[in-house]
C-alpha cells in the first residue's frame, strides 16, 4: 500500500521543527542526532529529544511520495508486473508498499506479504551459514575444498573455501553447461560429473568473476560439515532464530500460500514461470518484506556470529596480486568513493530482488519483484538515495587533462577494446582479460556505451602500491560518465568502474 500525500503547513510556523525537518535526511532519532541538533540550534536537549524523531518521521512520509513515484516509473521501464518494497531504519521496518499484480492471469493485486524468490541474495545466507560452521570449528576458510568434496579433481586442489565465498576460484559457471542450468532438474552426481572435468576459466586467485557454481559447491560443503541437508541447516540455524517464519527454500513442486507468480517478458508479452532448479544454496530462498526486515535486524544487531565473522563477510576479496575487489562473502561492497554499504541483487526463474544496507545512517531497502530480470540492487540503492540524498556518490570534478598523456590515450584505447569484447593484452591486465573469456562476460556489455569518447578529462590519481586509481570525467555521445580505472605500473588497465550521470530532466517550455 502507498502512503497518502500529507502536508503539514502549520508545522513550519514552529521554527525549531522546521529547521530539523530541513536537515532530517542527515539525522537519526537517537542521542547523536539530539546532540547534533542541540549544537546546531541551541535548543535544550529535552526539546530536541522530542523534535528529532518527530521531524524524521514526517520527512520519511514526505519523501515516501517520491519513492512511490520512482518505483512506479521503474516498474514501467523494466516491465515489472508486481513489486513490493520495505524501508528499514536501525533494524526496524518503518515503511512498506506494494504495486501491480501478484498474478496477471487472475488479476490478483500484489500485497506486501506476498512471497517472491530472492535469487542470489540467498548467497548471503550461505555465507552466513558457512561462518556459523567456521565458528563451530567444522569449516576452515583456508581449507582446500577437496577436504569436503571427494569428487574434486586435481585442477581444484588450490581452491579454498574462501575462494568460493569471494568468487575468485576460477571455476566455470554451471548455468552455461549443457544439461545444467537454473531451471533444470539434476542431482549432485550429474552436477559434479559435469563440472569437475572442466578446465578453470582462470588460475585461482588471478581475478574475480561472479559464478553461481561457487555457492552451489558451498551448499555441498555445508552439508558435509554440518551432517544435515543445507536447507535444514539454514532453516534451523538462521531462519528460526531470526523469526523468519514465512521464508522457505523454493522447489518446483511446492505449493506456497501468498507466493506471487513469476514471469519472463518475451518481447511484448509475459511468459509464466514457476519454480527453480535443483540447487538451493546459490539462489532459491523465497521470502517477503517482513521476513527480510527480520534478517536485516539480525544483521544490524550482529547476532549469532562474532564481530570477527561479520568483518570477514564484509571485507573485500583479495587477489594474488594484492588488488582487491568490492565483493565480500555473498555481499557486494562499497565501490571507490561511495557511501559505505553492503548489498546484493537477486535474479532467478521468474523473480528479481534487491537488498542494500547503508551503514551510516543505518538505512536498508528491500525490493522484491515477480519478473526475470531487473536490477534489484540498483533500484534499492536509488530508493535509499531518494530518502537520503547524502548517500549519492559525489560527482568528481574535472581539473585538467591527464598529466600523463600516454595514460589517457591508453585508457581510451582500453575502453574501445572492452566495448569490442576484445581481450587486448597489450592494453588490459590479465585481471581484466581472464573474465572476458568466460561465458558470463558475454551476457552484457556496459562498455559499448563508451566505445567512442568525445571527451576525457582528468580528475584525480591515487596511488595503490606501484599502481594508481585514476578518475576521469568522460563524454560519449550526449551522456557524461564518471570513469575510475586501476592503472598498473606496466601501463595496463586492471579494473574499471563506470557510472553514467542521470538523464537530464526535460526542459519546460
Amino acid at each position: 500500500m502507498a502512503v497518502a500525500r500529507v502536508s503539514f503547513p502549520i508545522l513550519w510556523h514552529y521554527e525549531p521543527l522546521a529547521k530539523l525537518i530541513a536537515i532530517s535526511g542527515q539525522l537519526q532519532p537517537n542521542l547523536s542526532a539530539v546532540e547534533r541538533a542541540t549544537d546546531l540550534f541551541g535548543y535544550p536537549p529535552q526539546v530536541t529529544r522530542f523534535l528529532v524523531p518527530f521531524a524524521f518521521v514526517l520527512t520519511t512520509l514526505a519523501r515516501g511520495d517520491a519513492v512511490d513515484d520512482y518505483l512506479r516509473g521503474e516498474m514501467t521501464r523494466s516491465h515489472i508486473p508486481g513489486l513490493t518494497y520495505g524501508i528499514i531504519r536501525d533494524g526496524k521496518l518503518v515503511r512498506s508498499g506494494a504495486f501491480g499484480k501478484a498474478d496477471i492471469e487472475l488479476d490478483t493485486p500484489m500485497k506486501v506479504d506476498n512471497l517472491c524468490e530472492i535469487g542470489s541474495i540467498t548467497k548471503q545466507f550461505t555465507a552466513f551459514a558457512t561462518m556459523l560452521l567456521v565458528e563451530q570449528g567444522k569449516i576452515g576458510l583456508d581449507d582446500p575444498i577437496s577436504k569436503y568434496l571427494p569428487e574434486a579433481k586435481e585442477n581444484w586442489n588450490e581452491i579454498t573455501v574462501r575462494n568460493l565465498l569471494n568468487q575468485t576460484s576460477g571455476i566455470q559457471e554451471y548455468v552455461f553447461v549443457p544439461g545444467l542450468g537454473l531451471d533444470k532438474e539434476f542431482d549432485r552426481k550429474q552436477f559434479m560429473d559435469s563440472m569437475t572435468p572442466l578446465p578453470l576459466d582462470f588460475a585461482t586467485g588471478l581475478t574475480w568473476s561472479y559464478s553461481n557454481t561457487n555457492y552451489a559447491l558451498m551448499g555441498y560443503i555445508i552439508e558435509k560439515a554440518a551432517g544435515i541437508p543445507y536447507p535444514q541447516f539454514v532453516q534451523e540455524q538462521i531462519f528460526k532464530p531470526a523469526g523468519m517464519t514465512k521464508t522457505k527454500f523454493m522447489t518446483s513442486g511446492d505449493v506456497m500460500p501468498r507466493r506471487a507468480h513469476g514471469y519472463l517478458l518475451d518481447g511484448t508479452h509475459f511468459l509464466s514461470l514457476r519454480g527453480t532448479g535443483s540447487l538451493a544454496s546459490d539462489g532459491t530462498i523465497t521470502s517477503n518484506i517482513a521476513d527480510m526486515a527480520k534478517w536485516d535486524a539480525l544483521l544490524t544487531e550482529h547476532k549469532l556470529l562474532s564481530a570477527a565473522s561479520y568483518e570477514s563477510m564484509w571485507s573485500r576479496a583479495t587477489l594474488k596480486s594484492g588488488h582487491t575487489r568490492p565483493y565480500g562473502m555473498g555481499w557486494d561492497l562499497t565501490p571507490r568513493g561511495g557511501s559505505p554499504f553492503v548489498g546484493h541483487a537477486g535474479a532467478s526463474v521468474g523473480y528479481s530482488a534487491g537488498f542494500v544496507r547503508f551503514l551510516k545512517p543505518k538505512l536498508s531497502v528491500v525490493v522484491l519483484g515477480n519478473v526475470y530480470a531487473f536490477n534489484g540492487e540498483g533500484v534499492a540503492r536509488s530508493v535509499a538515495e531518494i530518502l537520503d540524498p547524502t548517500l549519492k556518490t559525489p560527482r568528481p570534478v574535472e581539473v585538467s587533462s591527464d598529466p600523463d598523456s600516454t595514460r589517457a590515450t591508453r585508457v581510451q584505447a582500453a575502453l574501445a577494446a572492452l566495448a569490442a569484447r576484445k581481450a587486448d593484452e597489450s592494453l588490459l591486465d590479465p585481471e581484466m582479460t581472464a573474465p572476458m573469456k568466460t561465458g558470463r562476460a558475454m551476457m552484457s556489455n556496459v562498455f559499448a556505451q563508451v566505445a567512442t569518447l568525445q571527451h576525457i578529462g582528468f580528475c584525480s590519481a591515487e596511488a595503490e602500491g606501484a599502481d594508481a586509481w585514476v578518475t576521469y570525467r568522460v563524454q560519449a555521445k550526449d551522456r557524461w560518465f564518471t570513469l575510475v580505472v586501476l592503472y598498473t605500473k606496466e601501463g595496463k588497465v586492471a579494473q574499471v568502474g563506470l557510472a553514467g550521470d542521470p538523464p537530464a530532466s526535460p526542459k519546460k517550455s
